[in-house]
């Protein structure tokens, strides 16, 4: 899912998130910027692996854990399973969308249905936002007021890379979730454009973006509530692979 749904989920969960809490439940899409691998915050393994970290060397920093566990059970179930089938994201995908964002992006097949799922999420974050718009100021406050420099100093460590690259990573990061207004329709194709540089290293074609977003508008308006509803009510927090 994207970051302001994370949000969403995690406060259902916890109305009483704290700063790290917050800023956990969307690190483990800080791999957006290649700063980190997709694995070591979605692949158990790798979850694990840092939990033991932190509660071992910065256990003031543990609550970043609990964010984290929340965006791998709602990461779960919309990628891998739910509902008895594939992830919801993956079983919401059409063949049109697929030719669609193959289009936007210049993708083959495989890689084109893989960002589908992420055009899905995509549609889930903006009803979201439609229903509770504080989100937007309460993730932007969030990343006003978090104390950055003892978590990039953490992260360096951890993952053996400079400080001040891990810094700007969050600069670039941060800056992506917070330079568009989610909430209006007409910002994501902008924010396709933008991701597609992280995520591919060229140029979009944003009419396709905008039809693909549209397309998904239409494929999740129906199911993504019960697909909410059905997270919330998991209090399993095991930690899985989710990607």
């Amino acid at each position: 899912m994207v970051f302001h749904t994370h949000v969403y989920h995690a406060r259902k969960l916890n109305p009483n998130l704290d700063k790290l809490t917050v800023i956990g439940s969307i690190l483990p899409d800080f791999a957006l910027t290649s700063a980190i691998s997709w694995d070591d915050l979605h692949k158990k393994s790798g979850i694990v692996k840092f939990s033991s970290f932190v509660q071992e060397t910065n256990p003031e920093q543990r609550s970043l854990l609990t964010g984290i566990q929340y965006h791998n059970s709602l990461d779960f179930l919309s990628h891998i399973a739910y509902q008895g089938t594939h992830g919801y994201a993956y079983n919401s995908i059409t063949e049109e969308l697929v030719s669609l964002v193959s289009k936007a992006f210049a993708l083959d097949e495989q890689r084109a249905r893989v960002t589908s799922h992420n055009f899905i999420e995509s549609a889930v974050e903006y009803y979201v936002l439609q229903e509770q718009r504080e989100l937007s100021f309460i993730v932007e406050r969030t990343i006003a007021a978090m104390d950055m420099p003892p978590l990039t100093a953490m992260l360096a460590t951890y993952y053996k890379k400079p400080e001040k690259e891990i810094a700007t990573h969050f600069i670039n990061f941060f800056s992506l979730i917070t330079k568009y207004d989610l909430a209006k329709s007409d910002s994501w194709v902008p924010f396709w454009n933008d991701l597609s540089q992280f995520l591919f290293q060229r140029e979009s074609n944003k009419n396709f973006i905008k039809k693909a977003f549209q397309l998904s508008l239409s494929l999740t308006k129906d199911t993504y509530k019960d697909f909410l509803t059905t997270a919330v009510s998991i209090t399993d927090t095991e930690i899985v692979d989710s990607n």
